[in-house]
């Protein structure tokens, strides 16, 4: 009889994992375990056809101990905790952008891409496009926007 062979891949960018393993003579019994897009496999087959044991898929309990698993296999993977915080913290930082513009109840919808730099109101592209980058708030720095203001500016 054969020993166990397993393999597991981690994913790195979000909270995914697969572990496959066989054993018996000519890989008989195979089992799977995976965590992929919130979606649960957990089973045991036979000659990989025939399902012998298995979880119920879209089962919450399930997927609660596949989620638990990856985190105790993390440690194993620190980059996988590392690019996590850094999902956690650009989340975060969405989140209080959509709210701020939420609370601003800007009228229109405007996009840096869509200024017309050809009609004749003088904008400077490169400086336009260095205060899009929001630099001088992260500074601290203030801005003063003065001119005559219409329809079209």
């Amino acid at each position: 009889m054969r020993a166990l062979a397993a393999t597991q891949r981690i994913n790195l960018a979000a909270p995914q994992f697969e572990w496959r393993a066989a054993t018996g003579p000519l890989s008989s019994l195979t089992v799977i375990d995976k965590l992929i897009d919130s979606e649960t496999r957990s089973e045991a087959r036979l000659f990989g056809l025939l399902r012998i044991a298995g979880a119920p898929k879209g089962n919450p309990a399930v997927l609660k101990g596949q989620v638990m698993r990856y985190l105790a296999e993390l440690p194993w993977a620190p980059d996988a905790i590392l690019a996590n915080a850094l999902r956690e913290a650009t989340w975060r930082y969405d989140k209080k952008l959509v709210r701020r513009l939420r609370y601003a109840r800007l009228r229109h919808q405007a996009a840096i891409e869509d200024v017309d730099y050809r009609s004749p109101r003088g904008l400077d592209r490169a400086l336009f496009q260095k205060l899009a980058t929001g630099q001088w708030i992260e500074a601290h720095d203030n801005l003063v926007i003065t001119g005559p203001t219409d329809l079209a500016s």
